[in-house]
């Protein structure tokens, strides 16, 4: 069997099209972050299922915790918490998996953004929520970087990523389609 130079470009433009449908795919389904404990080594990343009200000191557990929060519009909440029963460091690299486009690491950026609070988890700002004053936290693409000293209540933060609209991958693909068709027209002039 013979192809023509049109049906490769056609087969390479429709494996193009399927990369991307996994890609869209993968971005619309949900994914957990993943967190690379630095230290200490007994540390756990895990997401939140206590009852007690976050943001209280009351959680006093030696586990790094995420809550996936609303998502509002294109943007996704999550909040990341250490709550220690004593004095405790931890260091972590998060990664999100989609870009991080605010963090919010004080209470009244906790308490201005409540409205992402996930419905059936309590939540309750001590006067010290956020992060404390030798607390270190860092932030590039979908990975958040951290470095916290914390104590009673305890560190929070709340990390907004953006969550890429299905409609942006449509656009790509047909555009990538009418590239497909005009270079298809030009093999055969």
């Amino acid at each position: 069997m013979v192809f023509s130079k049109g049906t490769i470009v056609l087969s390479k433009l429709a494996s193009v099209l399927f990369i991307s449908l996994i890609g869209i795919w993968s971005s619309v389904v949900r994914a957990d972050p993943a967190a690379e404990l630095l230290f200490p080594n007994s540390l756990s990343f895990v997401e939140y299922g206590l009852s007690e009200p976050v943001g209280s000191g009351a959680v006093d557990s030696t586990a790094l915790y995420w809550i996936e929060e609303k998502r509002v519009g294109s943007l996704q909440s999550w909040l990341v918490f250490f709550d220690p029963p004593t004095r405790g460091l931890v260091g972590a690299l998060i990664d999100f998996g989609r870009p991080i486009v605010a963090v919010l690491d004080t209470k009244p950026g906790l308490e201005g953004t409540s409205f992402f609070e996930k419905p059936g988890t309590t939540y309750s700002y001590a006067a010290r929520a956020g992060l404390e004053d030798l607390d270190q936290l860092g932030y590039s693409g979908s990975r958040l970087a951290l470095l916290w000293s914390a104590s009673d209540p305890g560190d929070h933060v709340r990390i907004l990523t953006l969550i890429p609209e299905p409609n942006s991958y449509l656009l790509l693909m047909a555009g990538m389609l009418v590239i497909g068709v005009i270079s298809k027209r030009r093999v055969r002039s």
